[in-house]
């Protein structure tokens, strides 16, 4: 892993553990999870076990409920 990377991970985890931040994993099937962030500077997005090539539909639609559910919680930071 490069220096640069594991400073922008090292900022994440402050932002989380100081709860500037909230982290969610969203189990979309038996082969995939998404453990995505939020905070006042945006929204990111981990995949596990890697980032997949491809989504089946039934995915993509839990994906898809995933990031709406987390992109309302970031609009509500910033109406608070």
């Amino acid at each position: 892993m490069n220096r640069k990377y594991l400073q922008a991970f090292a900022v994440h985890l402050d932002a989380v553990n100081s709860g500037q931040a909230l982290a969610k994993n969203f189990k979309l099937s038996d082969r995939l999870s998404a453990c995505m962030t939020i905070a006042r500077s945006g929204f990111s997005c981990e995949w596990r076990p890697s980032t997949p090539s491809y989504l089946s539909q039934r995915e993509r639609s839990a994906y898809l409920r995933a990031r709406d559910e987390m992109l309302t919680r970031l609009g509500e930071m910033f109406t608070k």
